[in-house]
């Protein structure tokens, strides 16, 4: 049985961290969908719009120890570039 947490309201994001000899890190991320600001009736912006979002939340061990608050925040930028990539194809081979 598995120690690393569930959390059935985030996406998860399986990370090999060189870093770290090549362990695997279990991400989790929170996905906030775009949201488009509104308009007057001349078709003039009255709020900002806002692109999808993915924000890093959790990074486990294997062992299930969260180490997300103790990573250097390159490691964790790079952790955040890849599961975007990873995600947006994801979305691209879904729509193909």
């Amino acid at each position: 049985m598995s120690k690393i947490p569930t959390h059935s309201d985030l996406i998860r994001y399986d990370f090999e961290c060189d870093e770290l000899n090549g362990k695997e890190l279990v991400c989790f991320f929170e996905y906030e969908e775009e949201e488009l600001g509104s308009m007057d009736e001349y078709g003039l912006k009255n709020e900002p719009d806002y692109p999808a979002t993915w924000t890093l939340q959790y990074v486990y061990l294997p062992d299930g120890t969260d180490i997300f608050g103790i990573l250097h925040d390159s490691l964790l930028q790079e952790i955040q570039e890849a599961a975007e990539t990873h995600f947006e194809n994801q979305q691209d081979d879904f729509y193909d």
